[in-house]
């Protein structure tokens, strides 16, 4: 009998489902590697706790001067738990974009490329293991401060399901662009300046510290049209006021720039390996 016979539709599924709990399995390997190192957790926590004592009093002067119940739509409180909830995703996120880029410079890539797991798959799984290990810290101490600052509880837990589909699909984007920006070693001397602004961008376009409802009509056109606010934006204010429609437009978008993305990786990261082969390792 052939191989070809062999191959029946149980025995690809058989595949499929060893494949998938491989990448589970470094995720969560990489999540618990993470959380040993308390001490790295520690100092981002209290880095985080800082910053959200500072927005807190920050936003209330600016509600008190202006007398304004709402800015951008948003009360006080609201706006509060936007800022929680943006700040916990980026500190959330990993540098996986240095990882690749020093794999790449100094050729340890040469040796993971002949390993039983796609490059790709790896190090996005992997970066995805430690973000989902470091989100529920980072919002419980996030989510402390804002506590302590308010003395009252912003968040509706009754969005937190949506709001934990759409973050995940966010990080799901933030992570193929910042692989994407590691294979740039292949061609350029340092990828740093790429990861810069694509960090700034998600800071201010993103709308990590400022909702885009309270930018100008034209840049919060631009804004919502760009995948940063995919990141941050969208899943952040979905947390703070739930909408159904929003949730249903979000996460289609999300899906779209997933598979565009993944395109995208996919090309650079078959050009940049070409490129290697050619040259050796």
């Amino acid at each position: 009998m052939s191989a070809r016979a062999l191959d029946t539709p149980p025995l690809r599924a058989r595949r499929g489902l060893r494949r998938w709990a491989k990448y589970a399995a470094i995720a969560q390997a990489q999540a618990a590697t993470g959380l040993a190192y308390w001490a790295e957790q520690a100092v981002r926590g209290i880095h985080l706790f800082l910053i959200i004592v500072v927005f807190v009093q920050l936003w209330r002067v600016t509600y008190a001067v202006t007398g304004a119940q709402r800015i951008a739509g948003f009360t006080l409180p609201q706006m509060i738990g936007y800022l929680v909830l943006t700040e916990t995703i980026v500190m959330s996120n990993p540098r996986i974009e240095q990882v690749i880029d020093q794999e790449v410079r100094g050729g340890e890539i040469a040796y993971r490329l002949v390993r039983p797991v796609h490059y790709v798959a790896f190090h996005f799984w992997s970066a995805m293991g430690q973000a989902l290990a470091s989100l529920p810290v980072n919002f419980a101490v996030a989510s402390l401060a804002a506590w302590l600052a308010l003395g009252d509880w912003v968040f509706p837990l009754a969005t937190a399901p949506a709001f934990l589909v759409a973050m995940t699909l966010g990080m799901a984007i933030h992570l193929l662009v910042s692989i994407t920006i590691g294979l740039l070693a292949f061609w350029t001397e340092d990828t740093w300046p790429f990861a810069f602004v694509w960090t700034r961008l998600v800071m201010i376009l993103g709308g990590m510290m400022l909702p885009l409802d309270a930018f100008p009509d034209w840049l919060a056109r631009v804004a919502k049209a760009l995948p940063m606010n995919l990141v941050v934006y969208g899943p952040a204010r979905l947390g703070m006021r739930f909408d159904w429609s929003e949730f249903g437009t979000l996460v289609w978008h999300q899906l779209i720039w997933i598979v565009v993305l993944l395109g995208v990786v996919s090309w650079v990261f078959g050009k940049g390996a070409r490129r290697l082969h050619v040259q050796g390792g």
